[in-house]
């Protein structure tokens, strides 16, 4: 198909319209009562018909064309349908993350002038009225959730309600604004975590995702018969463009709102498809290995030689090579010994997973290709609908991020900045023309991540411009390809490494405290709790060990001189990570400058 045959759709909204009258009663949600347990399938005309409720009822209480509309909520399925009923008067939505803090809330409401503001649950409610803003109605996803008389306040429940009552005098309404959509209407505007400076509302437009769609076509095979999970937030451009993709397709998709409960969500829904980060496979990797690392020699020996046949298999699939039949029988051996057992952890049925946000181990992907995964590392922003490259069936590299996708313009500049042009970049910043101006270089978008593309034509991503750290003896020093080289050690949980302007490098460390308390039982180190554990001379020592033996072959100046061991772990809520599990450096420096400061004292 010709991109141009995806821009006909007119809106996401639209399109969604036009699946539903296709699939019918075909299921389209699937989510879990959290009360009895139970699963509830949700066809494309009960969706349908509570999308267009909730598009009247906004209307009545008073939304008008093209109204900026937040959510801010885990994962449930009324985000959805509140997302696609925003489109039934061109309206824009505005995802907010659920653990945000007031005032994070706070800026993006003013910022947008918001009204009307959708949340999920008591957490997302007592933030949002705990704010001097421009909201006149709060809905609440989440019926238990206390109101506490605030007039604002009321229950998505009732809402529906107030559709109904509506809609004869609201749906024809609908009906026009969804015919007169455009391509060209915003969609919605994405603020972004950031890993340094104030939030910026990344505005994307309806081509945006009928552009991505058209790339995902090219690389993916996607249908009806498919199942993908929701782990990732909704508010964040990967997941929500994932997400309008597979309802293109006619995918199931199922409802998560709690991400820590993935496990045995896989194993219940056992899923084909899952959109996800690289940290959910390196702690999967992690806990494989440390399983087998308790069996027998004879079971060990079974496992390494599987997954070497794997290795093999897999490679030359990838290199397009004639697959021998000995090889292939030791490959079904393998799948049936071990590859089975191993992919039940994730369900059973995980065929293709998309990762992307972070770097990725090579070791990693090989890994999860040689046991039959198509885990398919990409690259891509929120500016650039999270669509710049992925890997192909075949001629992909482990340690890159695969080939630009096809319209997609990359160019690398001086600097080795990752340059982008393409359908799928943002269309500016809201209310921020000089911070969209300094994006752009002669109508190409700056990244702010260095990166080269290999022989092969596949791009690897080296870091990101604005995180290199220059010491004060004038070497510099990409601290992702430090934190990459310590996140192997099994003992290592998160790693920030610093030393900008400093005389040698250092890091602040978070354990991975399940393996760490293992350890400390092992060898009959007693403690009080975390802070006490990580202070204990023999887990410093164990630390030492474990970064002299990851960076062993690093430079001098590259090399960690000191470390921290922290007793908490970084989390969103504290502004320490980003959606994507990134480092925020600049919060990170202020937020343990302390600590930071006895490293060099």
């Amino acid at each position: 198909m010709d991109k141009n045959e995806y821009y006909a759709y007119k809106s996401v909204g639209a399109l969604f319209q036009l699946k539903a009258k296709q699939y019918g009663e075909k299921t389209l949600f699937r989510f879990k009562d959290n009360e009895s347990g139970a699963w509830n399938d949700l066809s494309w005309n009960m969706v349908a018909n509570d999308v267009n409720l909730v598009s009247c009822a906004l209307l009545a209480i008073g939304c008008g064309e093209k109204e900026i509309v937040g959510i801010c909520s885990p994962n449930y399925h009324y985000w959805t349908i509140t997302d696609y009923a925003i489109y039934g008067f061109r309206g824009i939505s505005v995802p907010i993350y659920p653990t945000s803090s007031p005032s994070q809330i706070k800026y993006i409401v003013d910022e947008t002038n918001m009204r009307f503001l959708f949340v999920g649950n008591q957490d997302q409610y007592d933030k949002a009225i705990s704010i001097e803003s421009s909201l006149e109605k709060i809905i609440v996803f989440d019926s238990s959730t206390d109101l506490k008389n605030d007039d604002r306040a009321v229950y998505f429940s009732d809402l529906l309600k107030i559709g109904e009552e509506n809609r004869a005098a609201y749906s024809k309404v609908v009906e026009n604004y969804l015919a007169n959509a455009t391509k060209d209407d915003v969609a919605t505007i994405i603020y972004t975590s950031g890993t340094t400076g104030e939030p910026k509302g990344a505005i994307l437009k309806n081509t945006n995702f009928f552009f991505a769609f058209y790339l995902h076509d090219i690389r993916v095979k996607v249908d009806d018969t498919d199942t993908s999970i929701t782990f990732l937030p909704l508010s964040h451009v990967y997941e929500r463009s994932w997400g309008y993709y597979i309802m293109y397709k006619g995918s199931v998709i199922v409802f998560m709102d709690d991400p820590k409960n993935i496990l045995p969500m896989l194993k219940e829904v056992k899923p084909t498809m899952l959109c996800t980060v690289p940290r959910f496979y390196e702690k999967i990797y992690e806990g494989i290995w440390d399983k087998v690392s308790s069996w027998s020699k004879t079971k060990q020996n079974i496992v390494k030689w599987a997954i070497t046949v794997g290795k093999k298999y897999s490679y030359r699939k990838k290199e397009g090579k004639v697959i021998y039949i000995g090889l292939l029988l030791k490959q079904k051996i393998a799948k049936k010994l071990v590859f089975d057992k191993i992919n039940s952890v994730l369900g059973g049925n995980l065929r293709l997973s998309p990762c992307g946000g972070a770097a990725l181990s090579p070791k990693i992907v090989e890994f999860f290709h040689s046991i039959g995964l198509m885990l398919n590392h990409g690259y891509g922003l929120t500016e650039t609908t999270a669509t710049v490259s992925c890997y192909e069936t075949q001629g992909y590299e482990y340690d890159s991020v695969g080939k630009i996708m096809p319209d997609v313009e990359v160019l690398i500049n001086e600097d080795n900045e990752i340059l982008i042009k393409g359908d799928s970049v943002f269309h500016g910043y809201y209310k921020k023309e000089d911070a969209t101006n300094e994006a752009f270089d002669g109508g190409w978008f700056k990244t702010g991540d260095a990166g080269i593309l290999t022989e092969k034509g596949n791009l690897r991503i080296t870091d990101r411009i604005k995180d290199i750290i220059k010491t004060s003896g004038g070497k510099y020093v990409a601290p992702q390809m430090l934190e990459g080289m310590l996140s192997h050690s099994s003992f290592i949980n998160q790693i920030a490494v610093v030393g900008n302007k400093r005389k040698y490098i250092s890091a602040l460390i978070v354990p991975e405290f399940s393996k760490l308390k293992q350890w400390a039982a092992d060898n009959g180190i007693s403690y009080s709790d975390n802070i006490d554990l990580v202070n204990n001379e023999k887990v410093v020592d164990l630390f030492q060990t474990e970064i002299d033996d990851h960076c062993k072959d690093l430079a001098p100046f590259e090399k960690i001189i000191r470390f921290t061991l922290l007793g908490k772990e970084f989390t969103l809520e504290s502004g320490e990570i980003t959606a994507t599990l990134k480092i925020r450096r600049k919060a990170i420096n202020m937020i343990y400058a302390k600590e930071i400061e006895n490293m060099y004292s």
